[in-house]
């Protein structure tokens, strides 16, 4: 766990608008970046940076017991009548294959944001019934562009109701998939909730 962002590297009184530090040398970036490209060099150190560390009071955040920052997020998985999983590639960071998922916003449900992911991500609407809560469940090693690697993750899954699938620019391409013949490179909550968890064998 000592790799993972922590308490210690933000500032001792933290902002209560979006700011973005280096994760080499701790200085606030003047930009507030939310995201830089991998290799971006610091503005204070020079040092080459694949992230910034982000305090976002615009997200449901905080720190665990042993001091990790952590993210709450919600994932959805869509099933069809064929029992096939839709997986949408991304086109960002983290790369890998994956379910509608996102970030919770500060005040907000996750049943609310898993509603708003999938709205803004596949274009897909549902009402609330729809959604099936599958549980809540602490993931690890999931590292994402606002720098924490540790995400408090609520699962839902839901049939799919033949709606248009558009994919916004954070997805590559999509497609159904065989529950036992889904892509290797799943990204780490996917995999995690699918193979550890298996939150599938809930429906």
């Amino acid at each position: 766990m000592s790799s993972f962002t922590t308490r210690a590297h933000f500032p001792a009184t933290l902002p209560d608008t979006v700011a973005s530090y280096c994760p080499v040398c701790g200085e606030k970036l003047a930009d507030r970046r939310l995201k830089v490209t991998p290799g971006t060099p610091c503005d204070a150190c020079g040092q080459n940076i694949d992230r910034t560390l982000v305090w976002d009071p615009g997200i449901e955040q905080s720190f665990d017991e042993a001091d990790c920052l952590l993210h709450e997020s919600v994932g959805i998985f869509l099933i069809n009548q064929a029992r096939q999983l839709l997986l949408f590639e991304l086109a960002k960071f983290p790369f890998g294959y994956t379910v509608s998922a996102g970030h919770v916003d500060t005040g907000e449900l996750p049943i609310a944001a898993a509603q708003r992911e999938l709205a803004e991500e596949v274009g897909i609407t549902l009402p609330t019934q729809d959604l099936q809560n599958v549980g809540s469940y602490r993931i690890e090693n999931d590292s994402c562009s606002r720098g924490a690697d540790v995400h408090q993750w609520t699962a839902f899954v839901a049939s799919y109701n033949g709606q248009e699938i558009t994919l916004n620019d954070e997805g590559a391409a999509y497609a159904w998939y065989d529950l036992d013949a889904l892509p290797n490179n799943l990204t780490v909550p996917v995999h995690v909730l699918l193979h550890e968890h298996k939150i599938l064998a809930h429906i």
